[in-house]
């Protein structure tokens, strides 16, 4: 599972949260919600939405369902298919392992980064995703919204380097944003230490910076170009399936992305114990630079499966890209019956956790006042007031998983004849949005005349 946590990173609704559920007079509900005069949406729609319940126990659905098949697919958010797309071919550029010398604790990457780990054992299952308190900027060089996320596993040995000494295998799971024109979602197979005589499909890298090796690229699935502040709607999903397909899933809030791998290209599944997640510099040693005000928390997911044990972690990055945050010294590790995970914050100029996130977000459900008009008629109009929930600073509303923030205490929507919907709202601040919700589930069952 994928945890959102909302602006200031700690961590939002879980996705396995209970309903309290209100009756709601039968009546008419119109398409769309229709927010009282004082409501705003302050993060994008995409990353509302992204935070929400509904959504997200779609999306576990859908990667339990998993596309099947060797290609790229798309599914959108709430249609409950998989639709094949065409693959792409993502653009060859190396992204590199870190170098023997970094540049030190105040840039995140090229080895100083946290990893995620089942103790030793084989890990099948990583994601990561991010909230955010701030992010000002980012660029790379002079390109803005530029960068890469990445799940990076740990080094390994493979049946792949037929024999060569030294070598060893590392898979990457790549997010491709070069700020315009085309995303990528794809995979980047090495063979590190490996001379240049590399096998059929690879290309040599000589390394320096990072190590020198054969890399490959999977198939790759074309994705539209993600603005920065949607960041905190995005998560990477990665598996290894021995002798089956690996696989590559994308969230964006809106939308499922996913592609695939061989898993005998590396064999990844019989060698990944740990895993690297956060946002880097797009490639070749590059770097991601956010502007000073910035606060990131990562959360790194790992499952073998069956554990639900709290994960092990360590200072152990692999990538040789990076960005210009200073990665904070706490790390909280989390047994969830739904995945355990590291959390983490990094930051430039702003100031990080000093102790773990509550989890899960105790906020009371509003109680919730209903007044009905136009009942028996094709339209019917629903209002909705609740008084304020202490700690609470807004609320979202949502409509068959359309979500609304909503700054004040009250909020409308209308229904058309022959129609149902589920209603959920929620109490947030700072920290997240509180469970349980208030769902209310109505059917309009005047005829259409």
């Amino acid at each position: 599972m994928t945890r959102h946590s909302s602006d200031n990173g700690v961590r939002g609704t879980p996705v396995w949260l209970g309903l309290i559920t209100s009756a709601l007079v039968a009546g008419t509900f119109s398409s769309q919600i229709n927010a009282a005069p004082d409501a705003v949406v302050t993060p994008p729609p995409s990353a509302i939405v992204a935070r929400s319940a509904v959504f997200q126990e779609w999306r576990k659905s859908m990667l339990r369902n998993a596309a099947s098949g060797r290609g790229c697919f798309r599914a959108d958010y709430p249609e409950k298919q998989w639709k094949p797309t065409p693959c792409v071919t993502a653009s060859p550029h190396p992204y590199i392992t870190h170098s023997t010398t970094g540049p030190g604790p105040e840039t995140v990457g090229n080895g100083t980064d946290y990893s995620a780990g089942q103790g030793g054992g084989l890990i099948s299952y990583g994601e990561g995703s991010f909230g955010t308190s701030a992010i000002t900027s980012e660029t790379q060089g002079s390109t803005a919204d530029h960068f890469s996320l990445q799940l990076n596993t740990n080094f390994f040995s493979t049946s792949a380097c037929s024999g060569v000494s030294n070598c060893s295998g590392w898979q990457q799971y790549i997010f491709s944003n070069p700020g315009s024109g085309t995303a990528y979602l794809f995979i980047q197979y090495w063979l590190l230490n490996h001379p240049s005589n590399c096998p059929s499909g690879y290309t040599y890298y000589a390394g320096n910076p990072g190590l020198p090796g054969c890399y490959m690229n999977s198939a790759a699935a074309s994705v539209p170009i993600q603005p920065l502040n949607n960041l905190s709607a995005l998560t990477l999903t990665g598996t290894a399936v021995s002798g089956g397909l690996d696989q590559l899933t994308l969230s964006t809030g809106t939308s499922l992305y996913s592609t695939y791998g061989e898993d005998t290209v590396l064999n990844a599944s019989n060698g990944w114990t740990s895993a690297e997640f956060n946002v880097f510099g797009d490639c070749c040693g590059n770097e991601a630079t956010f502007g000073s005000g910035t606060l990131l928390a990562v959360e790194t997911m790992v499952s073998n499966g069956v554990s639900t044990s709290a994960p092990s972690f360590a200072l152990a990055g692999t990538t040789g890209e990076t960005n210009n945050l200073t990665l904070a010294s706490l790390v909280c590790s989390v047994a969830d019956p739904n995945g355990p995970y590291i959390w983490f914050q990094e930051s430039y100029g702003a100031t990080t956790a000093s102790s773990c996130p509550v989890t899960p977000i105790s906020l009371a459900a509003p109680t919730v006042t209903t007044t009905e008009t136009g009942a028996g008629t094709e339209i019917e109009h629903f209002s909705f007031t609740w008084p304020s929930v202490s700690g609470a600073t807004y609320y979202t509303i949502s409509k068959n998983g359309a979500a609304s923030t909503i700054t004040g205490n009250s909020a409308g929507i209308a229904l058309g004849c022959q129609k149902s919907a589920v209603v959920t709202l929620s109490s947030c601040n700072a920290a997240g949005c509180g469970w349980p919700e208030t769902v209310l589930s109505a059917k309009n069952t005047s005829p259409c005349n």
